[in-house]
């Protein structure tokens, strides 16, 4: 999931909604779905912490986002880990990094 302001919002509100709905549960004393909706608070707050983190998001063409999705397919890593191997690989042509690993 992009971590885009709208992802974000959607988790918000999700959480909001189990939050009462674990409120809900609390008081009627209804201790199984306390514990669902409470287990879909922690889960829906501990994704949330992750989209939040400092990781700005770029933008791809869409040629090459096929082409990213086809070598995932092919190679079994994530886009993620491909795309930050290509921009590393990129970036190293241009820029002599000390603290990169040598090839």
């Amino acid at each position: 999931m992009a971590p885009t302001t709208r992802n974000r919002l959607v988790l918000l509100l999700a959480s909001i909604v189990a939050a009462v709905g674990a409120t809900d549960a609390l008081i009627s004393q209804e201790w199984d779905f306390l514990a669902v909706f409470a287990l879909t608070l922690v889960l829906h707050l501990t994704l949330l912490a992750q989209l939040s983190r400092r990781r700005l998001p770029v933008e791809v063409r869409a040629d090459l986002v096929h082409w990213l999705r086809k070598r995932s397919d092919e190679t079994g890593e994530s886009m993620e880990t491909l795309t930050e191997r290509a921009i590393s690989s990129y970036r190293s042509v241009f820029v002599e990094d000390n603290n990169s690993p040598s090839r």
